[in-house]
């Protein structure tokens, strides 16, 4: 007895649709993640100015 086979074949246009979908679902988490890690230097960059480390870490390389 003859086995079937089965043919599959893939269209460009659904799967560009389809990595396109799934971007545009997955690219809010890169904003949120940028905009954490920028508020989280942005506060580690106020504390260190306000202790003057970072002044005197500035000042020996200049």
């Amino acid at each position: 007895m003859a086995e079937k086979k089965t043919v599959i074949t893939v269209d460009p246009s659904m799967q560009y649709s389809r990595m396109l979908h799934y971007r545009e679902k997955h690219s809010g988490w890169e904003i949120y993640k940028a905009v954490y890690w920028g508020i989280y230097f942005f506060i580690l960059g106020l504390l260190l100015l306000s202790q003057g480390t970072a002044l005197s870490l500035l000042s020996g390389f200049f």
